[in-house]
């Protein structure tokens, strides 16, 4: 097969290599990349001692192969023209989308949050005007009787009393149960550790102890063996005192005055009597004794009696008592005691019975 002139190839001389560059700046023909060149540089180039001549069919090969390249050129830049409109509408779409996202989120934010503050304010509105007084208490407040009564005839106000149970008639009158249960608390409480109240106008003086005692009835029946009676001095009624100012003598039944003064002294005994008749009525003794310091055992005197005496009457019992109390100057080594004419008829009872002694 023959080689036709177009598919022969020459050797490029100097000037191929000076048009290529015009049309292809960036190739190197001295080892460096040319940004730009210039014709009249290019022309040096060119060697003036030869001028290279073509034939027709050379040069209309070589027109061909400048020409598809010129195409394939075009071609490239079309292609990458048409994939940058095409990114960039794609990402004008995507901005677009995203941004209409974020509108429709912070509407459905906005209702949710709208919704939830239209719930709280129906809830708030319903329980304001359904709100109703909390109901009354079913309960009451109790104590035992004998934990707020300092004595059995002491008057309770607001009070009412139920088998030795105390109850509020109104749980809103508390103060008449506390205070009279404080009150015989601290009384309690300065008993059991022998203290005492004192008062000071001149606080420059220093107060002294006065003797003080109270010893509470017995809770059986005294065998009538003689007319004296005996007490509890261990009842936590009961006052306890100091025993080198004054004492109670068990053995006997009489309080022992230590220290000469004026002294308060007081009595309370309650008799259960069968009820007598005209011919031979009931009768109730009582008696508070001294027996002076100094004096033979038998000698006595009476400080304060007391004497009753029933009739007919309803019942078949008669029920009663006796107070005495009086204020008396005693010396050091006096002697009390009471006595009864039937000691068999006093209700054994402690709260019901005392005898007591305290200095003025």
């Amino acid at each position: 097969m023959g080689n036709s002139p177009s598919s022969q190839r020459r050797q490029p001389d100097e000037a191929d290599k000076a048009v290529n560059i015009i049309y292809n700046p960036k190739i190197s023909t001295t080892k460096q990349n040319v940004d730009f060149v210039d014709v009249e540089e290019v022309k040096t180039l060119i060697p003036q001692t030869t001028k290279p001549t073509y034939n027709k069919e050379e040069s209309a090969a070589q027109d061909d192969d400048w020409d598809v390249l010129d195409y394939e050129t075009k071609r490239e830049s079309k292609v990458e023209s048409g994939k940058t409109d095409i990114e960039e509408t794609t990402k004008g779409k995507n901005n677009k989308k995203n941004a209409e996202k974020q509108i429709r989120l912070r509407i459905i934010f906005f209702f949710i949050l709208n919704c939830a503050l239209f719930v709280l304010i129906c809830v708030t509105a319903y329980y304001l005007t359904n709100e109703r007084a909390p109901p009354e208490p079913n309960y009451k407040l109790c104590l035992k009787c004998e934990d707020i009564r300092g004595h059995p005839d002491d008057p309770l106000e607001h009070i009412v009393e139920t088998d030795g149970t105390c109850c509020l008639d109104n749980n809103e009158n508390l103060k008449y149960l506390v205070e009279p249960y404080a009150s015989r608390w601290m009384k309690m409480k300065m008993h059991e550790e022998n203290a005492t109240f004192k008062v000071c106008n001149n606080v420059s003086r220093a107060p002294t102890e006065k003797p003080s005692i109270k010893v509470m009835g017995l809770s059986h029946v005294q065998p009538h063996e003689h007319h004296r009676l005996h007490w509890n001095q261990k009842h936590e009624m009961a006052i306890k005192p100091d025993e080198t100012l004054i004492k109670y003598r068990p053995d006997d039944g009489q309080i022992e005055i230590m220290k000469t003064g004026l002294y308060h002294v007081y009595n309370q005994v309650h008799f259960k009597i069968a009820r007598g008749t005209a011919y031979n009525p009931a009768h109730m003794g009582h008696w508070v004794y001294v027996k002076r310091a100094g004096t033979i055992e038998q000698s006595e005197d009476v400080l304060m009696h007391n004497m009753e005496t029933e009739c007919e009457g309803p019942g078949s019992e008669i029920i009663t008592s006796s107070y005495l109390g009086s204020d008396f100057q005693l010396q050091e080594g006096d002697r009390l005691y009471v006595k009864v004419n039937k000691k068999d008829t006093v209700i054994p009872e402690p709260h019901l019975n005392y005898f007591g002694v305290h200095m003025l």
